[in-house]
């Protein structure tokens, strides 16, 4: 059996996100594990079809990189304390970048929360 180190746990940083955040903790604590919290924002190619300058989508694809590093600075120290973590923020395609980022970290495990939907 294969023993799990290296655990990824892909988050979109809302408020939905404090049992997942805290099972992942407990499992990396368990399995005395690192855990990788990845972040994908979108990049300008998400608003590609979208009728807006270009200029205006940078800048709003810039401010929401920002807005996330900023979100996961925070999220970090709250929910991996005593745990090796660390964040990540990429641009891109979530299922694209949750998989490249698991290949090239040679992931053992990667933990996603629900859409955190009702009912």
């Amino acid at each position: 059996m294969k023993t799990i180190k290296k655990i990824q746990f892909a988050v979109d940083l809302t408020e939905d996100l404090p049992d997942a955040a805290e099972y992942a903790a407990w499992l990396a604590k368990q399995l005395d594990a690192e855990v990788t919290v990845l972040n994908v924002t979108p990049d300008a190619a998400h608003f590609s079809g979208f009728i807006i300058s270009p200029d205006y989508t940078k800048d709003f694809v810039a401010q929401l990189e920002n807005g996330a590093q900023k979100a996961m600075a925070e999220f970090l120290p709250k929910y991996f304390s005593g745990v090796k973590a660390n964040g990540v923020v990429v641009q891109g395609d979530p299922a694209e970048e949750i998989m490249a980022c698991a290949e090239e970290n040679n992931m053992d495990l990667i933990v996603m929360a629900s859409h955190g939907r009702k009912g």
